[in-house]
């Protein structure tokens, strides 16, 4: 999955995509690649041993690996600390298992499921997890996405995800709770001033650029400040007074 830069000044979201990115699961160097720094590492590198059909699989058709290379996902690059973990790779080298119920990655801090080299894992279930306060959904294409909750929870952050961009309609999509608040939608970032003159637009066909209407409407019924609380359902009695105080302007 690409990100786009705004969403790379996320940490949980460069976190993400550090293990979503395609390129870190080509597993554990590839003279191809030019990523083998001995030859003697070249010699036992299993990947390589794959593309020249050395290999075998295991009865469910993938290929296991166990190898303490690799990028952890806490090193941005920097750390030369070895990654011990388990991953599989099918016929073709990308990360995944047939059964979707059983990771395709292992590792002592963090599972990852995946099929035909893109994390998902279907059932509702988080495809990439680390313990009760840290996982990520996706969709069946790989990317992040949940339909009406977070998509990511990473410590105390939330991040709301529709198809691969940050999105949320109704409130904030990535929040800490009492700390700080951000508001996007579909991949674009907006002030939350901006965000409640979509909702209000969405849902009550209040013009963007009626701001008297929208404000009208914000000090009506807009009962907290709290990010992680959703805007409030706009009712049809307060939106029609607004609209006569405020019409819009064709």
């Amino acid at each position: 999955m690409s990100l786009s830069r705004q969403d790379l000044a996320l940490g949980t979201a460069r976190y993400l995509a550090r293990i979503l990115d395609p390129a870190r699961f080509d597993s554990f160097g590839c003279s191809v690649r030019g990523l083998h720094t001995v030859d003697h590492e070249r010699d036992q590198c299993r990947r390589c041993a794959l593309s020249a059909g050395l290999l075998h699989p295991t009865p469910s058709g993938a290929y296991r690996f166990e190898d303490d290379r690799g990028l952890p996902y806490g090193s941005w690059g920097q750390s030369a600390q070895p990654w011990t973990h388990v991953r599989w790779l099918d016929r073709h080298g990308r990360l995944g298992r047939a059964d979707r119920d059983r990771p395709a990655l292992i590792a002592p801090d963090l599972k990852v499921w995946a099929t035909g080299g893109r994390v998902r894992r279907g059932g509702g279930l988080p495809a990439i997890y680390r313990d009760p306060e840290h996982w990520a959904h996706t969709n069946d294409r790989g990317l992040l996405h949940r339909d009406n909750a977070p998509a990511v929870s990473w410590g105390e952050e939330a991040q709301f995800w529709n198809e691969g961009r940050l999105h949320r309609r109704q409130g904030a999509a990535v929040f800490a709770p009492g700390k700080y608040a951000e508001y996007w939608r579909d991949g674009q970032q907006l002030d939350r001033d901006e965000a409640w003159a979509h909702w209000a637009h969405d849902e009550a066909g209040v013009a963007l650029d009626n701001a008297d209407a929208q404000q009208h409407l914000h000090d009506l019924l807009v009962t907290s400040e709290r990010p992680e609380d959703p805007f409030p359902a706009l009712d049809a009695m307060p939106v029609t007074v607004a609209l006569r105080l405020y019409p819009n302007i064709d």
